[in-house]
């Protein structure tokens, strides 16, 4: 128990993570950033390795997604949990344990912090990062404090909410958040089509550790439908399987006073929608991912309701799809090794003969091994009408040079 003597806000962030000096304002972290997720190393119990956790507002507790931590820190189930997600599969299965002891950096620590262990690691984020992932964090870190993120700089500043003025960003734009079952929600007019009459306005998650920019639910809206032009696609894993559906684009979407256009968009099918709601999924009618969230200096202030934005030199970039039609994986245990994960049927990478499990050892002379993934993704999609040259190791042993005429499908 701790003594009623201390102050309220000290008695407030005692319970979960908080600054170990309760009078310390604010502490600046740096974290890796790989596919444009943040990833942030911290300590678990008297584990002596750190832990890679991705920084994850799509999150409520968190969650240990690599099951071999569990035998690693020998931790004990207290009971199990089913996690709902957005896949099509059943819930999955989650083990809820405490640990004694959760410390990021010099300055924060946790005790007594429950967290889930995932049976399984469906979700295969360190071959997605290309580095190697043991959890996520979410809900239990932003709720404590209010959390600045710099893309460009790669650093978290946490700010203790007792002493945090929002005058200090009087330089950025701010939008009222709804926190519904541990999760951001901003309510934002979106144009599907070029007709910039049809508005419409979205219930759309903030979801750091979602890889796309944008995301939109077909059926959840009565004017919300698919673009003329999409590709069918398998966008990505949720804690309840794999996500179909197709990909396009959409006019723009508008934050406060700030207009973004032309957003590469990911549309899951209607079984996916519907799999979800029955599930009973807090409702929207989207997310937005870190594809277009990596275009701001963001401030998300939990507690005062509200997200703060101010564009970065990445904002002007145009919204590019893949124009080579590969989708990359890395292996374990190092993730040095870089394979095709997918290719899209009819792309360039299609026409030329590449297929799952190729590996990748350079484009344009520029050898992969010790590249990040979203390096790698750069040399590999730079603007349609542009030839590159890949060195890959088929899956057959063989070796061979392949020259790609990159296209735009979208």
């Amino acid at each position: 128990m701790f003594s009623s003597a201390l102050p309220a806000h000290a008695q407030i962030q005692v319970l979960g993570l908080h600054f170990k000096k309760t009078t310390k304002k604010r502490v600046t972290l740096p974290f890796q950033q790989y596919n444009n997720l943040i990833i942030i190393s911290l300590k678990i119990n008297n584990l002596h390795d750190s832990l890679n956790f991705v920084v994850d507002t799509g999150v409520g507790y968190t969650l240990i997604t690599d099951p071999a931590v569990k035998d690693r820190l020998k931790l004990n189930c207290t009971r199990t949990v089913k996690i709902s997600g957005f896949g099509r599969n059943d819930a999955l299965n989650g083990c809820v344990a405490q640990v004694q002891k959760i410390t990021i950096g010099k300055h924060i620590l946790a005790q007594k912090q429950t967290l889930i262990v995932l049976e399984k690691d469906v979700l295969e984020l360190s071959a997605y990062a290309g580095i190697k992932i043991h959890g996520l964090i979410g809900y239990d870190l932003f709720s404590k404090f209010v959390v600045q993120v710099d893309y460009v700089l790669q650093k978290l500043t946490l700010f203790n909410p007792t002493y945090f003025d929002s005058k200090s960003l009087k330089k950025m734009r701010s939008l009222p958040i709804l926190i519904d079952e541990m999760k951001p929600y901003i309510q934002s007019p979106v144009c599907l089509l070029n007709d910039t009459t049809q508005k419409l306005p979205l219930k759309l998650l903030l979801d750091t550790g979602a890889g796309h920019s944008l995301s939109l639910d077909v059926g959840t809206h009565p004017y919300l439908a698919l673009p003329a032009r999409t590709l069918p696609s398998q966008l990505g894993m949720a804690l309840n399987g794999s996500i179909d559906g197709v990909i396009g684009r959409v006019k723009s979407l508008q934050l406060d006073d700030i207009l973004i256009e032309n957003i590469i968009t990911t549309f899951p099918d209607s079984a996916t929608v519907a799999h979800r709601l029955q599930l009973g999924v807090a409702f929207r009618q989207g997310n937005i991912g870190c594809g277009l969230l990596s275009r701001f200096k963001l401030v998300f202030d939990y507690l005062g309701g509200k997200v703060y934005f101010k564009p970065n030199k990445s904002f002007k970039e145009p919204f590019e799809f893949s124009t080579s039609g590969i989708e990359l994986t890395a292996t374990p245990p190092y993730y040095s090794e870089i394979k095709i994960g997918g290719v899209r049927d009819g792309s360039p990478a299609y026409k030329v003969g590449l297929r799952r499990g190729d590996k990748i050892l350079a484009v344009d002379d520029q050898i992969t091994k010790n590249k990040k993934l979203g390096e790698i993704y750069k040399l590999l999609n730079k603007e349609a009408g542009k030839r590159i040259s890949i060195l890959v190791e088929l899956s057959e042993g063989e070796m061979q040079i392949v020259e790609l005429l990159l296209e735009n499908p979208l």
